[in-house]
């Protein structure tokens, strides 16, 4: 470990608020919605060719009508605090008076709750925005709480606002990105800017990303349990920023990062400006932590309290730390490097990285 820092006890405080959170967050401001002329929320069944319109109460509606399996295309903006409990697929269609198809909340509670873990609901090509919880809200999410099996293609999750955990999202069953889905914008008062995931799993495909979200305490893009999360083919983790402990993101569970993923361009307040990880963390294939930034310890990794294993041309590079760990900050034996690993931990700032243990995968 490298020498102790006398601003280590505040650190320290970090680590223990978080630890006893997760084991049991610059906010986003909410624009006004769109005026009267906005065209109406219109959703038809496409089972049964049923088509309503309205502002919102109407796809509740739908909703609760529609048979198990059901798809309903969505035109419009639909503002509501929605609730599916069936298996269902919400389509957007865009219209030229309203080319981005909408759930929003309205700035008034959590956009879309799903569940239970049963329940398999697919969004396609929608928006969900506008979701915002106060204080007193019982620690609920701003966009979507999903307690089912969740997939989002080629969908935003954007503007959302959380008193407690999740400011996107937060996951309580099964979640994939699929299809350059954004989660972006989002805020935190506490743990996980755009996703918060407690002990099950998330999964980021085809070039999904998570950026430019806030959270207050840690995790400014993801904050995560005892799950699993994976990053596959180019997703990414950008442009996040925490006051407390993972800018990117803040784990205790299973990190991996596959093909060309990356967690680039993170900042936080304390330490693991890309990734504070107590867990277990893989970087494999062209995998890239580069350009983050933390203001104490671990500008790219603080694996610490944690383990990192390095395979391919897995590279950490171009972070900055301001006390150590430019790159990677952890003891020599947090860190291990398969046999076949040709990548490196460097350059960073400061170029302090630990000596990786080298070992057979």
């Amino acid at each position: 470990m490298y020498g102790v820092d006398p601003r280590v006890s505040e650190r320290r405080r970090w680590w223990i608020v978080a630890a006893i959170i997760l084991a049991a967050g610059t906010s986003v401001v909410s624009q006004p919605e769109a005026s009267a002329t906005t065209p109406p929320c219109q959703v038809t069944n496409l089972r049964n060719g049923h088509t309503s319109a309205g502002a919102g109460a109407n796809l509740q509606r739908a909703i609760d009508a529609a048979t198990p399996g059901t798809s309903l295309r969505i035109r419009g903006l639909c503002t509501g605090n929605f609730s599916i409990v069936k298996d269902l697929i919400l389509l957007g269609k865009p219209t030229a008076a309203h080319p981005i198809p909408t759930l929003s909340g309205g700035d008034d509670g959590t956009v879309l709750r799903i569940g239970p873990l049963s329940s398999e609901v697919s969004l396609v090509r929608l928006r969900v925005t506008h979701g915002h919880t106060w204080p007193g809200d019982n620690a609920a999410p701003g966009g979507i709480e999903n307690r089912g099996t969740l997939s989002l293609s080629n969908a935003t999750v954007a503007g959302n606002i959380s008193n407690s955990y999740g400011g996107g999202i937060l996951n309580g069953g099964h979640l994939t990105l699929e299809g350059s889905t954004v989660v972006i914008g989002n805020h935190s008062d506490h743990y996980g800017g755009g996703i918060y995931n407690g002990r099950n799993a998330v999964i980021l495909n085809d070039a999904s990303s998570v950026r430019n979200n806030t959270a207050r305490a840690s995790g400014g893009g993801i904050a995560m349990g005892a799950g699993a999360l994976r990053l596959n083919d180019t997703s990414t983790v950008s442009g996040n920023r925490a006051g407390g402990l993972g800018g990117g993101i803040f784990a205790f569970g299973h990190v991996t990062l596959n093909d060309s993923a990356s967690v680039s361009g993170n900042h936080s307040d304390v330490s693991g400006g890309g990734i504070l990880n107590a867990g277990v963390l893989k970087m494999n294939g062209q995998a890239v932590v580069s350009r983050n930034t933390a203001r104490r310890d671990g500008g790219g990794i603080d694996t610490s309290h944690g383990g990192l294993t390095l395979d391919g041309i897995a590279s950490v590079r171009s972070n900055k730390a301001g006390v150590a760990g430019g790159g990677v900050f952890g003891d020599d034996g947090n860190v291990r490097a398969c046999t076949t690993w040709a990548g490196e931990i460097s350059p960073n700032d400061p170029d302090d990285p630990p000596a990786p243990t080298v070992v057979s995968c």
